[in-house]
C-alpha cells in the first residue's frame, strides 16, 4: 500500500521543489498541490482531472504515474487508501430521482410556451427553391 500524499511530498522535497515550483511548472495550483500531498480531494473538480494532476505531479517529481494513479483512484472509491473512509464521508449521497411525470395533462400543455412545438412554415417560393437543388442537378 503506497502512502499516496506522503509519497508525493518526499519525492517533492527529495527534488529540493517548494510547493510554489511543482506548482508553477505542472501549471496547477499552489492550493492543488498541497491538496494532494494533504490527500484532500474534496476540491478536485472531478476525478478526471484529479488523475491529470496526479500524471503531471508525477512526471514533475520523478515518480511513476501509474501505481500513483492507481492509488488516487482506490483512495476516491473508497478504498483501502489512508483515509479513504474520512473522504468517503464527505461525498453527498446521490440525488434521489425525480417522480413520475403526471399525465393527467396532454404534453404540450405541459411544455412551457417558448417550446413550442408548432412548425413554421417556409414561404412557398424559399421552398421551391430548397426542392431544385437536388443531387442529380448539381
Amino acid at each position: 500500500m503506497i502512502e499516496f500524499g506522503k509519497t508525493l511530498r518526499s519525492a517533492r522535497e527529495a527534488k529540493g521543489l517548494t510547493v510554489a515550483q511543482v506548482a508553477e511548472a505542472t501549471h496547477l495550483l499552489p492550493r492543488v498541490v498541497e491538496d494532494l500531498e494533504k490527500e484532500d480531494f474534496s476540491r478536485l473538480p472531478a476525478p478526471i482531472y484529479g488523475r491529470g494532476f496526479v500524471k503531471l505531479y508525477c512526471e514533475q517529481v520523478g515518480l511513476d504515474p501509474k501505481p500513483m494513479i492507481a492509488e488516487f483512484m482506490d483512495i476516491l472509491n473508497g478504498g483501502s487508501g489512508a483515509g479513504a473512509n474520512e473522504r468517503s464521508a464527505a461525498v453527498p449521497p446521490p440525488a434521489p430521482a425525480p417522480g413520475p411525470i403526471s399525465t393527467s395533462q396532454p404534453a404540450r400543455e405541459r411544455m412551457p410556451a417558448s417550446w413550442s412545438t408548432r412548425r413554421t412554415e417556409l414561404p412557398s417560393a424559399s421552398r421551391s427553391s430548397m426542392t431544385a437543388a437536388t443531387p442529380s442537378t448539381l
